[in-house]
């Protein structure tokens, strides 16, 4: 895969990822469109296949922490977790990996 393709991924399933926390009511509710409803699922699974996970709760918490609502650094987040800061950084690219499976873009 070519670097600015993967740059091009990257981005947009951060964008998918912060935007989850403001789709939960609408899917909740069948409102949302077919592609933003696969993309709530795919959020949704991942961050249910990261619970099962050793450390689950602190995967889950940094994601959150990083992606989502806080909006915090990697580095703060692993320190809140008592992780390394290197084990952050793979936690939180797995997740992102394991969405954009879900969505088929890699």
């Amino acid at each position: 895969m070519r670097k600015s393709k993967r740059a091009e991924i990257w981005r947009r399933v951060r964008e998918v990822i912060r935007a989850y926390p403001g789709m939960s009511a609408a899917a909740d509710a069948g409102t949302l469109p077919p592609q933003r409803q696969r993309e709530y699922e795919a959020v949704r699974d991942a961050l249910r296949r990261a619970e099962r996970l050793p450390d689950g709760q602190w995967r889950v918490r940094l994601v959150r922490q990083t992606l989502m609502t806080d909006g915090r650094t990697v580095a703060g987040a692993a320190l809140d977790c008592h992780v390394s800061e290197r084990t952050a950084q793979r936690w939180t690219s797995a997740f992102i990996l394991s969405v954009a499976r879900k969505l088929y873009w890699i």
